[in-house]
């Protein structure tokens, strides 16, 4: 019997079913409480970027935190607005966005936010590595003597990055070995079946950049082989396989 997962996605005019798609819980602060997010956040009603409320990342080093449901191998994006609460903040004071997988490791680099004084939209994508995601942002302790550095934040949402119509894809039952995998060695992908239809394989790193694509591929006895040699370095790799309505993903450490 065929498994099949179900996508549930979007047109934009679709507001309520878009909503839906929110990672975020209280992302607009709307409840009047900074609850679900942790770390050291408070609200405020002061100049807020929509609504009433807004968090504040008061003076000095402070940091906010809230964890998200996220599918391995999903790329989602982040939006919030910020500004600095000050002018004549050091320019080394200043905060830093990134998001973090299950065990806590930063997934991709650490994004460094400006010294704006106006409400500013800051947007970046990643790709889950894991379950459980954690949004996360962290505030520099402020240079001796400089002005007060506080952040204020608005209007934080993550959503997956490409919203389409609902449609039914079918699994590729596959498995993607040796997983971790030694630098240098070969990655073998094994179907249960042949494939009835041309494959692609694609491999993307945590940032979402796609470091190995190769469409058309020959599927001989069920199994393919991708070479790591001079490709791929140490890390968190996300496998992608289609053939045909079939797609497979899977996470592959590379050591």
């Amino acid at each position: 019997m065929k498994k099949t997962l179900l996508f549930l996605t979007v047109a934009l005019f679709m507001g309520a079913s878009a909503n839906a798609q929110e990672l975020i819980v209280n992302g607009g602060l709307e409840d009047g409480v900074v609850t679900p997010f942790y770390g050291s956040p408070t609200i405020s009603t002061t100049e807020p970027h929509s609504g009433t409320y807004r968090i504040n990342l008061g003076n000095d080093y402070r940091t906010m935190s809230q964890d998200v449901v996220t599918v391995i191998g999903q790329e989602y994006t982040v939006s919030f607005w910020y500004r600095m609460a000050n002018e004549g903040v050091d320019a080394t004071d200043h905060g830093y966005a990134y998001m973090k997988d299950a065990a806590g490791q930063r997934i991709g680099d650490a994004l460094s936010l400006g010294l704006e004084t106006v409400y500013t939209n800051f947007t970046y994508n990643f790709v889950a590595t894991s379950t459980s995601s954690t949004f996360y942002i962290y505030k520099n302790k402020r240079a001796a003597a400089g002005t007060n550095n506080a952040m204020w934040f608005d209007d934080i949402s993550i959503v997956p990055a490409s919203a389409t119509a609902i449609s039914h894809i079918e699994v590729l039952e596959a498995t993607v070995y040796p997983n971790p995998v030694t630098k240098g060695s070969d990655l073998f992908i094994q179907f249960q079946e042949a494939a009835d239809a041309s494959v692609v394989v694609e491999i993307v790193n945590i940032n979402g950049q796609t470091v190995y694509a190769e469409t058309g591929v020959d599927v001989s006895g069920s199994l393919i082989k991708v070479s790591t040699k001079e490709l791929l370095s140490q890390g968190v790799y996300i496998v992608k396989v289609s053939a045909g309505s079939k797609r497979m993903v899977q996470k592959v450490i590379i050591n």
